[in-house]
């Protein structure tokens, strides 16, 4: 089996076949985590001056003018972005938690999933996230 990095146009092609994890995202742009570390993190960590909320239909995340919607999916993440979890524990904590399968392409999602909180500011420390591919050779 070989690895094939993707592409960021890929990565999203390829998420966008499958189940959306967060409803939506809404602000006037990216947010950037003041004081945050520069160095990558393999654990996620939220911000503690988060706002959480509901809307009637979605929990929310804010901070600031940024808000985050997410499903129920999304919200089982959030409750395990605590630092102590890498993305494949995350992935086996909410799969276990809600009888979900646990498969390479829902950890990739909820990989991309942190990757957008993160770009949005919302996690405490930066977290970067490297996709590969994997490929059956003949």
């Amino acid at each position: 089996m070989a690895d094939k990095e993707l592409s960021r146009r890929e990565f999203s092609v390829a998420l966008a076949a499958g189940v959306v994890l967060a409803g939506y995202f809404a602000g006037p742009g990216l947010a950037e985590a003041k004081g945050a570390r520069r160095e990558p993190v393999p654990s996620p960590l939220l911000r503690k001056d988060l706002i959480a909320g509901w809307d009637g239909e979605f929990h929310t995340l804010a901070i600031g003018r940024s808000k985050v919607a997410v499903n129920r999916v999304g919200h089982a993440i959030l409750g395990y972005l605590d630092g102590t979890r890498g993305i494949r524990d995350l992935a086996h904590a909410v799969g276990k938690d809600l009888s979900l399968p646990v498969t390479e392409t829902f950890e990739a999602k909820v990989a991309q999933f942190v990757g957008e909180l993160a770009a949005l500011g919302f996690l405490a420390t930066p977290f970067f996230v490297t996709i590969v591919e994997h490929e059956a050779s003949a």
